[in-house]
């Protein structure tokens, strides 16, 4: 897939449960960029994939079957106008579908919160 680096950097700069686990304050994040775009709304890719085709039982088998469990690793849902998130630098190709279903929405989540935030291609 070629996305799980910008997942995970994702994930560490916005749910800050995963960084204070370790005594690392969120501060310490600059900023990200995240590239080749990755799946910032896990719950959206799993309800929109159909769970019997490869990419569907990848999904499942990376992410379970637990929403709590979904919830914990999509950027999307941990997204915070208090200075927690920092500046998101989102890199994609183009002519990928993630990009408007996964990347665009997340980019205009996290400047609706008064995240910096860009897409570029």
């Amino acid at each position: 897939m070629g996305w799980s680096g910008a997942h995970l950097v994702s994930v560490v700069g916005t749910n800050t449960a995963f960084l204070t686990e370790q005594n690392i304050a969120p501060a310490t994040i600059a900023g990200v960029i995240s590239l080749a775009t990755g799946p910032y709304n896990v719950e959206r890719i799993i309800e929109e994939t159909d769970p019997a085709s490869t990419f569907g039982e990848m999904m499942r088998r990376v992410f379970g079957e637990d929403p709590a469990a979904w919830n914990a690793v999509s950027p999307i849902h941990h997204l915070g106008p208090d200075g927690t998130t920092p500046p998101f630098l989102v890199v994609h190709s183009d002519g990928r579908a993630d990009v408007a279903r996964q990347a665009a929405p997340f980019v205009e989540a996290l400047q609706r919160v008064g995240v910096t935030a860009r897409a570029v291609r």
